[in-house]
């Protein structure tokens, strides 16, 4: 399966590749930040700032008995990149049910790999997508892989997830 980047007919977060999902657990993708901000609001969510998302994804705050509590780790999955949905690593090449990848940093999945997420940092039209994908290696998985990519963006490997306030 070939990565699409661009609106394409047919093609939204109902039917990611121009279909339903192989799963109802895969992440919503093919939408853009304006769509991915808008839908967090609508369940009282927001779409995390990038300070946010690096403290769940990199820094264990919970106990476990896999990670050591208030280290931050330069992979999500820990130490070192491994079990993500990246080309280099898993390679589904194409995102799949989050309950098929390993739970990582403070019980999180799929932080790393996967699908770039949406965050709230922006600059100018540009909104900043963390986590990397499945479409690149591990390496853009790393705190230092984020990107900016123009907010009306659609892709196959760019979703999102929302966060709460208490």
């Amino acid at each position: 399966m070939g990565c699409w980047v661009g609106k394409r007919n047919g093609w939204n977060y109902k039917t990611p590749y121009g279909s339903k999902p192989q799963s109802l657990l895969e992440p919503a993708v093919h939408i853009n930040r304006f769509e991915a901000e808008n839908y967090c609001k609508s369940i009282n969510g927001r779409l995390p700032s990038f300070s946010e998302w690096k403290i769940a994804a990199y820094k264990q705050s919970l106990p476990s008995t896999k990670f050591t509590i208030n280290k931050t780790y330069r992979y999500h999955s820990g130490d070192k990149a491994e079990n993500m949905n990246s080309q280099d690593l898993l390679a589904y090449n194409r995102h799949v049910d989050v309950t098929k990848l390993p739970e990582g940093i403070n019980g999180m999945v799929g932080m790393g790999g996967n699908v770039w997420e949406w965050i709230s940092d922006n600059r100018g039209g540009d909104s900043l997508t963390v986590g990397a994908s499945w479409w690149y290696d591990s390496g853009k998985t790393k705190e230092s892989g984020a990107q900016y990519k123009p907010s009306n963006f659609y892709a196959i490997y760019v979703g999102f997830r929302c966060t709460f306030d208490k």
